[in-house]
């Protein structure tokens, strides 16, 4: 889903970030507890406030940083960077974790954002790989087969504006590269694993991001207004330099 409108009517607009299926079997998180100090030392300079939920209830450690914990309950996590107000500067992002996809989806229904399409939407696009052997395929020839991005373009490009997004290897300036909506994105020696900050060109819309080839260990997805460039530091650290395929929703 992407909406497209006039730049001139956003001031600051909010950002959300949530994790989603991958094509491989779902990790987990801890939702222990933590000492945040560090990473509230490491947003001071972008003015930015953690506040982490489990089911909508607070807690005091972040899901974000817990997600390699094989032992976790949590299945999804989110994360909204809340609207700024006019004449205050401190940034307020909230990290919403929850341990059921009917959860996540009836979360996401109350946000106005399509959870359960985009969910379907990926877990199709993994199926599709794996009964068609096209990850198979593609290490036999070194070619991307041509079925991938017919199947890509119909799931994801009917229906909606062509809009893309743009991934850089740096904070500030450095090479960029831009992608398409309407077709998954995999990996390239240019940029995989060195994406330091990302640009989304539509008013409203969501890019998914994988440390694996081919769509696997999902390490979130970023679900914003768009026009802002979104650095992969402090409280988003854990996705520098880390992406391997992506899709934009």
């Amino acid at each position: 889903m992407k909406i497209n409108f006039l730049k001139t009517l956003l001031f600051l607009l909010p950002v959300t970030f949530f994790t989603l299926q991958s094509c491989e079997k779902e990790r987990v998180i801890d939702v222990s507890e933590q000492n945040i100090t560090k990473l509230e030392q490491e947003a001071s300079e972008d003015n930015i406030k953690f506040d982490f939920y489990f089911n909508e209830m607070q807690i005091t450690s972040n899901p974000l940083e817990l997600q390699e914990d094989k032992s976790s309950k949590i299945k999804n996590v989110m994360v909204v960077l809340e609207k700024i107000e006019e004449g205050k500067k401190e940034k307020r992002i909230s990290i919403n974790s929850f341990d059921t996809d009917d959860a996540y989806i009836m979360w996401g229904e109350k946000k106005g954002i399509p959870v359960k399409e985009i969910l379907l939407q990926q877990a199709e696009l993994c199926k599709f790989i794996k009964d068609n052997n096209i990850e198979e395929k593609y290490e036999k020839t070194g070619k991307i087969p041509e079925e991938f991005f017919e199947f890509s373009n119909k799931l994801f490009g009917q229906n909606r504006p062509a809009t893309a997004v743009i991934i850089y290897k740096n904070y500030y300036g450095g090479d960029s590269w831009a992608f398409l909506n309407t077709i998954p994105t995999l990996k390239h020696t240019a940029w995989d694993n060195e994406i330091s900050r990302y640009y989304d060109t539509a008013l409203y819309g969501g890019v998914a991001f994988y440390s694996g080839y081919w769509y696997k260990n999902p390490i979130g997805t970023l679900w914003n207004w768009g026009w802002q460039n979104i650095r992969f530091k402090g409280g988003l650290k854990y996705l520098n330099d880390k992406t391997s395929s992506l899709i934009n929703h």
